[in-house]
C-alpha cells in the first residue's frame, strides 16, 4: 500500500525508489517522514519528537503514514487489533491514526522502519501539527499505545535509503568510504 496525505506533492521518481526500497523490507514502513518517539526518564512519560530531534540524532522510531509504503495485510491488523478505547482517543482528538499504524506494524514486524531520502513537498501551510497541543497530544497518544499493548514495540532505526544514481556513482561511494 502506497499511503499518501493529500497536501503532499512527491515526483514519480522518488515514489519508484521508494517502492524499490520497499521491496526489500516488506515487514517494515518505508517512508519520507521519520519521528522520534520514547520514554522520557526525567518526566516519567512517553515523549513524540519533532523532525529536529531525528535530524540532529539520526534515529528514528517511526515513519510516519504521510507518505510511505507499507504491507496490505496491516490495514486488516489495524481494523482487526486496535482496540476501541485507542480508536476513542484517535477520533476524540482527530490525530495519532498513523501513530497507531506504525504500532501495530511494529508490534507485528518487530523491525524499525526505513527512512528514504526523497523530495516531498507539503502544500497546507496549517495542520493539526501546526497546534501548540500536538507535541502533547501525540505524547498521550504514546502512552495510550504503550498502555493498551502492554509494552513499546518500536526498536530504533538508524538506516537511511539513499538513492545512488549509477553503478560509477555506487563505487565512487565505495572508494570515497575505503579511504575513511
Amino acid at each position: 500500500v502506497l499511503s499518501i496525505d493529500d497536501d503532499l506533492i512527491i515526483p514519480c521518481s522518488t515514489i519508484q525508489q521508494a517502492a524499490k526500497v520497499w521491496n526489500t523490507n516488506r515487514h517494515s514502513t518505508v517512508g519520507f517522514s521519520p519521528r522520534l518517539g520514547g520514554y522520557e526518564d526525567i518526566q516519567k512519560v512517553y515523549k513524540y519528537s519533532g523532525w529536529k530531534r531525528t535530524w540532529l540524532t539520526g534515529m528514528y522510531t517511526i515513519v510516519l503514514t504521510k507518505v510511505c509504503f507499507f504491507h496490505r495485510s496491516f490495514l486488516k491488523m489495524y481494523v482487526d487489533e486496535v482496540p476501541k478505547d485507542m480508536l476513542d482517543f484517535i477520533d476524540q482528538n482527530r490525530n495519532c491514526e498513523d501513530l497507531a499504524m506504525s504500532h501495530t506494524i511494529a508490534r507485528t514486524s518487530k523491525a524499525p522502519p526505513v527512512w528514504v531520502e526523497g523530495i516531498v513537498y507539503e502544500k497546507a501551510d496549517e495542520g493539526i501539527s501546526s497546534g501548540s497541543e500536538h507535541f502533547d497530544i501525540r505524547g498521550s497518544c504514546l502512552e495510550k499505545l504503550r498502555e493498551v499493548s502492554g509494552y513499546w514495540p518500536w526498536p530504533a532505526g538508524y538506516q537511511k535509503a539513499v538513492k545512488i544514481g549509477s553503478a560509477k556513482d555506487f563505487f565512487s561511494l565505495l572508494m570515497d568510504v575505503r579511504k575513511v
